[in-house]
């Protein structure tokens, strides 16, 4: 079975998390990236950490993406060049409700990542453009946890591809299945959110758990 390169684990919200994170991704060499969900109307809510939780996920040192939300994401696709920090992260996930972004949001999103240094990631419903300038993550809900419909062929495109929707421990191996005609021995990435949190919050049992069944 072919392995992503990594997964992405999505929906760290409380800054004593961080010491937890960086020993799971510390036993994973690398392997583990995380994803901040970033929204100016739901900043503090669950799943949406604080300014001091998101100032202590960059000094630890672990690999972030940004997962930016809510109208800091349509100004950006708008086009504008919002006041946004995104010391510490690697990429930025700039998510669109429901629908595929534009060819002129696509290129409002690479220039706002390019103009701090980092890659663009954006969803796709369907199927991969063939943008190299954007990692595109398959998401058949684009955001709604419903669980993945298909993977199309990554063969397709030469950009750097991603899965998501639904996954969950009990899950992955399954779609890593299904998707692996598709994958063709190409890179990708695994991203997941909804099965990472239980009565409690974002659980670190439950990141473990997923990590476990894609690695094992």
């Amino acid at each position: 079975m072919i392995q992503p390169e990594f997964i992405t684990l999505t929906g760290a919200d409380r800054a004593e998390l961080a010491a937890d994170m960086n020993r799971l991704a510390a036993s994973y060499n690398g392997r583990i990236e995380w994803g901040i969900l970033l929204s100016d109307e739901l900043v503090g809510t669950p799943r949406f950490p604080a300014s001091d939780a998101v100032e202590t996920f960059r000094r630890t040192g672990l690999r972030l993406s940004a997962h930016i939300c809510g109208t800091l994401a349509q100004r950006i696709l708008a086009g504008e060049d919002i006041a946004l920090d995104l010391s510490g992260f690697s990429r930025a996930q700039v998510n669109q409700l429901g629908r595929h972004a534009s060819a002129d949001e696509v290129d409002n999103a690479v220039a706002f990542g390019q103009r701090r240094g980092i890659r663009t990631i954006l969803q796709c419903g369907d199927a991969y453009p063939d943008d190299l300038r954007v990692d595109w993550l398959l998401d058949n809900s684009f955001g709604q946890g419903r669980e993945l419909s298909k993977v199309p062929p990554l063969t397709a495109t030469s950009a750097f591809c991603g899965v998501s929707g639904g996954l969950s421990a009990a899950n992955v191996r399954e779609v890593m299945t299904r998707a692996e005609p598709q994958i063709a021995y190409r890179r990708y990435w695994l991203d997941a959110e909804s099965a990472l949190f239980d009565a409690n919050g974002f659980s670190i049992h439950a990141c473990i758990r997923f990590a476990q069944a894609v690695f094992r």
